[in-house]
């Protein structure tokens, strides 16, 4: 029995702890993304941690050949040093060392992986920090477990999913295609002029008005977030106000939303009940895999083994993700390979949409575009083309004049699809209701003025026996109220405009807490 014991202790030592504490890493994580995480995120995170644990082995094997070490004090030796990587962030952040902080934090946590080799001769050593990491663990499962379990809400806590409604129709012989345009993070092309110092609206609004479209002056969005906003347009009400219960996830909100409650969502059951098809040309964060049945084309169906963005966001905070692309950029260099042509591609839904359809665009359909430009990363120059390696401007890896200049291109290129949009709607399906608008503006300013973040671009065309209804009560929520008043030509109401916000860091105490404006 006691031979039995010290056997299965020996295994715990041997495997367990050095699992738990690169799991740490991704609990760690999980925590502070639980309010975004659902089970899909959670799952591509197993990918990600099964992959980096057979990598581990795989070192720890090879280690074992070349040093005089066990494998266990190896594994050890490799799940500590993989657990330090993760305060790179954090001290490059600390240290007052300008552009060097991130070399030397790095070379701070190289040191640090000396210091545990010498470290891990010592048995006591090894003990105290199996224990230390025992507790890290049990405490941040028991973080989850609050949150997760003792917490539980309903999916519908929060979200007035109405009844099924039918409207009354106007006239049965009028119902033509929607779309809804969302150029993310588009400001006004006032505000837009007045930062930038530049006249483009008059020579925009001149060519767009030949084509019957209505610019909408003072238009702010309903919601400060893409999540919400985008909700919004589902629910086609202020579904979350300054009297609804505190959010505690995103599960209720834009793109989770599909998955769960597709079916109940007042837009999709009022385009059902008309036979109409709903189909979302969506970017690099969120695309229609979401739901498949609104793809509208196979190539939107392809999906890669893992999840990219989630891989990027998890190692952001170790320089892996900095060494990386230094590395694959050296390497693209030298084979010629164009820098962020996936995402290149990928976030340009307007021509994603083109190109599916290809001159032959569905009846009966509400389309959702979803183009991630003019928000950031800013790979593009003003007329489209995509910028070369290394004038690629995120918003991680520059500084607020250049992150600015990146917005200003971006944005004309921005503009610029959408007289190519506009001109390919009026060939190829004339008579639709077309609404190109914002879900959000845009910080010109570091002090993040609320005005700003909610003053949006908003173009609009319509039928003519709708021509009574613009005004500048068509936010985001009358958007989709509108498209479907004009298009189905049913009898829905145009209700006040209302804006409300909410932080946008899951991390702020006051998230999810809906302030009207």
């Amino acid at each position: 029995m006691i031979k039995y014991k010290n056997r299965l202790l020996d295994q715990i030592e041997i495997y367990i702890i050095p699992i738990c504490i690169i799991l740490l890493s991704f609990i760690k994580f999980y925590v502070a993304n639980i309010k975004r995480l659902d089970v899909y995120g959670v799952a591509e995170l197993s990918k990600i941690f099964t992959i980096i644990i057979i990598v581990i082995l795989l070192l720890t094997f090879i280690f074992s050949k070349l040093n005089k070490l066990k494998f266990n004090e190896n594994l050890f030796f490799l799940s500590l040093c993989f657990y330090s990587l993760f305060f790179h962030f954090d001290l490059k952040n600390i240290l007052p060392l300008g552009n060097n902080s991130s070399e030397i934090s790095l070379l701070i946590i190289v040191i640090n992986f000396f210091i545990i080799w010498y470290f891990l001769k010592f048995k006591k050593f090894k003990r105290v920090i199996s224990i230390y990491f025992i507790f890290l663990f049990l405490l941040n499962v028991s973080i989850i477990l609050k949150e997760k379990v003792f917490s539980y809400k309903n999916i519908n806590d929060i979200s007035s999913i109405e009844s099924k409604n039918s409207y009354k129709k106007l006239n049965d012989n009028i119902q033509e295609n929607m779309y809804l345009i969302i150029l993310d993070e588009a400001t006004s092309l006032e505000l837009f002029e007045n930062n930038y110092d530049t006249k483009v609206k008059n020579k925009y609004l001149n060519i767009v008005e030949k084509k019957n479209y209505t610019y909408i002056k003072n238009s702010f969005s309903s919601y400060n977030t893409t999540e919400i906003t985008f909700a919004s347009f589902f629910h086609l009400d202020y579904f979350v106000t300054d009297k609804s219960p505190k959010i505690k996830d995103t599960l209720n909100l834009y793109p989770q939303m599909l998955r769960y409650n597709y079916n109940y969502l007042p837009l999709i059951q009022i385009l059902k009940e008309n036979n109409y098809n709903f189909y979302l040309i969506g970017n690099t964060r969120n695309s229609c895999t979401i739901k498949k049945e609104t793809c509208l084309n196979e190539k939107q169906l392809k999906q890669n083994f893992i999840n990219y963005e989630i891989v990027e966001i998890f190692l952001m905070k170790s320089p892996l993700v900095a060494i990386y692309n230094k590395v694959s950029e050296r390497f693209r260099r030298i084979l010629k390979i164009k820098s962020f042509n996936e995402n290149y591609k990928n976030n340009d839904a307007i021509s994603k949409f083109i190109s599916f359809t290809n001159g032959s665009i569905p009846e009966k359909s509400f389309f959702l575009i979803h183009n991630f430009y003019p928000h950031a990363p800013y790979i593009y120059d003003q007329n489209c083309n995509e910028k070369k390696a290394g004038q690629v401007i995120t918003s991680k890896n520059t500084n607020q004049a250049e992150k600015s200049y990146g917005y200003y291109e971006n944005y004309l290129c921005a503009l610029k699809k959408t007289l190519e949009i506009i001109n390919y709607i009026d060939k190829h399906d004339p008579d639709a209701v077309v609404i190109i608008q914002a879900d959000h503006g845009h910080y010109f300013n570091n002090n993040k003025n609320i005005r700003e973040k909610m003053e949006i671009f908003n173009l609009v065309k319509e039928p003519n026996q709708c021509k009574t209804l613009l005004n500048e009560e068509i936010d985001n929520v009358n958007a989709a109220r509108l498209l479907l008043r004009c298009g189905l030509n049913i009898d829905i109401k145009i209700l006040n405009k209302e804006s409300y916000w909410t932080p946008y860091s899951t991390r702020d105490k006051n998230w999810g807490r809906i302030n009207r404006l």
